[in-house]
């Protein structure tokens, strides 16, 4: 039996040590998104932000041709989808109250969202404004006509 092991522990040594590295790796990525979960949602809004990425690629689909308009599409997803993200765990935050705090604690809780939120309104306002927005309505509406 020691024959085997000093013949295969060559072999089982090597495997062993990339099997190591990638369950090093695995482990290192485990790390980080544990570190991630007190951030209150960071790691989910980056990836709303790849998943609105579908947005620009749907108009542009939709034009047959790329066009600028499809960024814009694609920041206001994000800033949305970031809002509703930060929204979420400001919920789930309150989900562990026993009793409702004064008014001063839950604004404080609240500025994170509140922040997203009122950013959100001041930009679409500002586009709307410089005349973005409709302009974006009006290429959609051009296009559902024909």
């Amino acid at each position: 039996m020691k024959k085997l092991k000093i013949l295969i522990s060559p072999l089982y040594t090597e495997k062993t040590a990339k099997l190591q590295k990638y369950f090093d790796s695995i482990n290192k990525v485990q790390v980080i998104i544990e570190g991630h979960e007190g951030t209150k949602g960071s790691v989910e809004i980056i990836a709303s932000g790849v998943l609105a990425l579908s947005a620009p690629a749907g108009y542009w689909v939709s034009l047959g041709n790329p066009d600028q308009a499809g960024w814009l599409l694609f920041l206001l997803t994000w800033l949305q989808s970031a809002a509703s993200i930060v929204y979420a765990y400001l919920r789930l935050e309150q989900r562990n109250l026993e009793e409702l705090p004064t008014l001063p604690e839950r604004i404080r809780k609240a500025q994170r969202s509140l922040a997203y939120s009122t950013f959100n309104i001041l930009f679409v306002a500002f586009l709307a404004i410089i005349g973005s927005v409709p302009q974006l309505i009006l290429n959609v509406n051009k296009r559902a006509k024909k």
